[in-house]
Formats: structure tokens, sequence, C-alpha cells
């Protein structure tokens, strides 16, 4: 077999004299085919230099680096291969759920109603797929409270509406003259009308942009007990006793938007004479809280209006504050019942003020409403707004 010479190009390179005696370079065994170049210096030969020509492989080194050669490249193919059918596996995987979540969108932009999602793949998309699921649930019930809404609204303005209708056709067909009595009773469906429609424009833009409030200090005794005074004699009307609190002779000072309030603690008072059996009792009263976390500094005072018999069902102690809602079976008093968004416009007002109205069963065997109003309300209301910002 013919030598190999190996090693690095230094080792391959021999440099001789003139002479062809050695000067430089590693001896190689004789006979070994070699290339020679003659080294000129101004046109004289001074040396020689020689360079091992390298060997072929022979066929066992080729076997072999083919077989090297072969088994990386199988290896290189293998690893994309698998490397790709990982990535097909995740991305369906994570594609899955991402879809589902599509589709999801694209029902709820569309208006329809979005069925309920299963949560997988990673955590952030299960979370989002939670997410989702809880917005298509608050979408549904927006869109249940606001045909509900409607709904309640066309019945609320057909009543009076038909009896002006009646009125004026049954005058019209000269079946009544328009008398000063029936002239009074359609005055009196017009301010029917007119409250309930003033009432609706009231909580919307309470639900817009926030109830408008003009704050001015006063004696929150005085301004509460002067409003009660306008209910004693109706009260007595309807075989109700109203029950005023103890006399305060020392003032207490607070800033609220007093016709506000006024109006607040007159719905107040008119749900519980609407809806309170005779013989029966009414009492309101006030005092101060102590300062909380929810409250600003200066405390709070806490307005209590509670009746006698008949109760609100626990169940529906919670939907008292909500537009055009009445309880069906209590607290009903023949065919007496007012628009049903008394309380919606006392807990607007209360929001306004930056308070706290709530609803629960009375000792008294009756209601109890419960509103928490911060003395200073304006300052409540200036601290939110820089909460906001």
């Amino acid at each position: 077999m013919e030598p190999n010479p190996a090693g690095t190009l230094f080792e391959r390179v021999v440099i001789r004299d003139a002479q062809g005696r050695w000067l430089a370079g590693r001896m190689q065994p004789e006979g070994l085919a070699r290339s020679v170049r003659a080294v000129m210096v101004g046109g004289t030969q001074v040396a020689t230099a020689e360079m091992l020509i390298e060997a072929h492989p022979n066929d066992l080194d080729t076997r072999f680096l083919q077989q090297q050669y072969t088994g990386l490249l199988v290896g290189a193919l293998a690893t994309i291969v698998f490397a790709l059918l990982a990535a097909w596996w995740v991305a369906r995987r994570w594609s899955r759920p991402l879809q589902a979540l599509q589709r999801a969108s694209r029902q709820i932009a569309q208006g329809e109603r979005m069925p309920a999602l299963q949560p997988a793949g990673a955590r952030e998309i299960a979370q989002l797929t939670e997410d989702m699921n809880a917005m298509a649930q608050s979408l549904t019930r927006l869109e249940q409270a606001r045909r509900l809404w409607i709904a309640q609204i066309s019945h609320e303005l057909r009543t009076p509406l038909a009896v002006l209708r009646g009125e004026l056709e049954s005058i019209e067909d000269g079946a009544r003259a328009p008398t000063p009595a029936v002239i009074a009773s359609l005055r009196d469906e017009v301010m029917q009308l007119t409250r309930l429609v003033g009432d609706l424009h009231m909580l919307s833009m309470a639900d817009m942009d926030g109830l408008l409030c003009d704050f001015e200090s006063g004696d929150a005794h005085t301004k509460l007990l002067k409003t009660l005074q306008r209910f004693i004699e109706p009260a007595r009307q309807r075989g109700l006793q109203l029950q005023l609190p103890v006399s305060v002779d020392t003032p207490l000072q607070v800033c609220w938007d007093f016709s506000r309030i006024e109006q607040l603690l007159s719905n107040l008072l008119n749900n519980s004479l609407r809806y309170t059996d005779a013989p029966g009792v009414v009492n309101v009263h006030w005092a101060l809280d102590s300062p909380g976390p929810a409250v600003l500094a200066s405390g709070s005072l806490i307005l209590i209006v509670e009746d006698s018999a008949p109760a609100v069902p626990p169940e529906d102690l919670d939907q008292l504050f909500e537009p055009l809602f009445r309880v069906d079976k209590a607290r009903q008093r023949g065919s007496e019942h007012g628009s049903g968004l008394g309380l919606s416009i006392v807990r607007a007002i209360v929001s306004a003020h930056h308070g706290q109205v709530t609803a629960e069963q009375s000792p008294l065997g009756g209601l109890r409403l419960r509103v928490q109003l911060p003395l200073r309300a304006d300052a409540a209301a200036a601290k939110h707004r820089d909460r906001a910002i």
C-alpha cells in the first residue's frame, strides 16, 4: 500500500539549497511523489521547495467517510422531521382553543348567543377562555335586561296613554262632557306620564354621565325634618303612624345636594306609605356613623326608613333597586302601585353622593331601607374623580 503522508502543510514541505542540501521542513522517505519548485532571487536559483503530494484515500477510508456523512445526514433529516412534527403538534394544540375563541368572538360580534367554551390549552389560553365565558354571560344578562327594560317601559307608557286615548275618544264621541272633573283627570294622567318620562330620563342620564349634583352646606337635621313634616298628614290619611326621630338641637353640618336628598327621602317615604298595610307604622331615624375605610375621615350619616307588614321576600331584596321592578306577591295594596322607578332613583342619588343603600327585612315586619351618606359628599366626589384620573 502506498504510504500516506499525514500531517499539516508544514510537515509536507521541505526546503533545500541550490546544492540539494536540506535547510528546513520535515524529511520524508524517498520515492514519495512530490512537487518541486525553484526559489529565484535576482534571477539566480538559491533554493528549491518540495511539497509532498497528498495521497488519495483508499477504499476503506472512503467507505468510512461515506458512512459518517450518511449517518450525519440521516440524523439531521430525522431531527428536522421530529422538530417539524413537534411544532405541528404544539401549534395544533394551541390553535384549537384559539380558533374556538375566534369563532366565539365572531358570534358575539354578530349578536348571537355563544355556547360555553371548555378551557383547554396553556394556562394563559385557558384563563382567556374563562374570561370569554364570563364576558359572554355578562353580555347575555345585559341583553336580557335591555329587552326587559324596553318591554317594561313600553308597558308603563302604554297605561296612561290608553287612559288618555279613551277619555279623549269618549269626549269626541259625545259620551262624556269635557267637565272640569274630566279635564282634571286628563291632567292627572298627563302629569303621571310626565313624571314617568322625567324619571326615565333622570335614570338614563345617571347611567351615562352620573347624576349632576349642586352641593351646598347646611344642617342635615333641619332639612330632613322639614321633608318629614310633609308626610305626617298623608300617613294619617292612610291609617299609618309616621314616627319621627327625636328632635336634635345641635346642628349637623353637611355638604349635600339638598334637593336630591329631599327627593331621596320622599321616594323612600312614598314607597313605605304606598305598600304598608293599615294600621301600620313607618319609622324614620338617622344617626352618625363612625368613620371607616369606605367613607371620609369626617364620617357619614346613616338614614333608616322602615315599616310594618307586609314584608318583602328575601329573594326579592336585591332586586328592589332595579328599574321598574315590583314585588308580585308582597307589599301590594289593592290596585295602587307606583312606576317602579322610585328606589332606582334613590340608588342613583346615593351613588351621586358616593354613599351606599341596602334593603333588608325590618323587625317591624316590613322593609328596612338603610342609606349611608358621607357628611362631605362634595369631598367624596372630588376624591372619586382624582382616583379615576
